[in-house]
């Protein structure tokens, strides 16, 4: 009597091609839901109002700081078009306080980001406008247009207070490379 229910089971199962334990819909799209619940983008704001997102790599090199020089990779565009190409040269920014401007790309990079860190940095065109940024707008924007800017940091040249000229002279020779 049990083997006749055991066998009425199993060929039930193979006809219906189905496993014994079968996870129902609703139970898939609850854990896909709670898988990409988990995964946030956290966006910052600076004291000037700038919106940025730190994409961090998991390594931590050399992190930005004070007195150091940043070879950054930067694409900007507005809208559909590009202001700066992603295959444009790099750009070697120097983090000295008084010369990084309020709301401009880099002032993220005042918050300690490391090498091989990404930033996108979200810049309204009527920010820009009121905070002195630009002193009119543009023709080819809206005031209500956004500059996405995209920053790869590429490299951090460290200050070394021993040797004060050998950043100067690893930036010139990274520049000549």
């Amino acid at each position: 009597m049990i083997q006749e229910k055991i066998v009425n089971v199993l060929v039930n199962q193979i006809v219906r091609k189905r496993p014994a334990r079968c996870l129902p819909l609703p139970g898939y799209f609850l854990i896909a839901v709670s898988f990409f619940s988990c995964v946030q983008e956290t966006w910052y704001r600076s004291e000037s109002g700038l919106q940025y997102r730190v994409i961090q790599s998991h390594e931590k090199n050399a992190a930005t700081q004070m007195g150091c020089v940043v070879k950054l990779q930067i694409s900007q565009r507005l809208n559909d078009s590009t202001l700066i190409s992603k295959n444009a040269a790099p750009r070697y920014e120097i983090i000295v306080p008084g010369v990084v401007m309020p709301y401009s790309y880099t002032e993220p990079m005042v918050y300690g980001l490391h090498e091989d860190d990404s930033i996108l940095v979200v810049q309204r065109v009527d920010s820009m406008i009121a905070k002195k940024c630009w002193t009119k707008k543009p023709d080819w924007s809206d005031a209500d247009d956004q500059i996405i800017t995209t920053i790869k940091i590429l490299r951090v040249f460290l200050p070394d207070p021993a040797h004060p000229g050998k950043m100067d002279s690893l930036v010139n020779a990274d520049k000549t490379k």
